[in-house]
């Protein structure tokens, strides 16, 4: 299970930083405003953020980080996404 983990956990460190790396110089995922596939990958994030990705791990991705706060602040999305957080201590398993 611990090797499982591990390979799962180098994954999602990977796909973030490809995500982090795509958003270098675009301020939505396809287009110039926000689409269906922003609120696809900010709803799969969502749970990342807000209990898995501290401070501590959030700093090495500015450019998801960015995109991630301009898709929460969306009026149509903050009157869905109620009291929202951000994750400040990982929740260990």
């Amino acid at each position: 299970m611990k090797a499982n983990a591990k390979v799962s956990k180098e994954d999602l460190l990977s796909a973030l930083k490809t995500l982090d790396n795509t958003l270098h110089t675009k301020t939505y995922l396809i287009g110039e405003r926000i689409s269906l596939a922003d609120i696809s990958v900010f709803i799969a994030l969502l749970p990342l953020y807000e209990y898995v990705l501290d401070p501590h791990h959030r700093k090495q991705y500015t450019n998801l980080n960015r995109w991630f706060s301009t898709i929460l602040n969306q009026p149509q999305v903050k009157s869905v996404v109620k009291n929202f957080t951000f994750c400040t201590k990982a929740v260990n398993y």
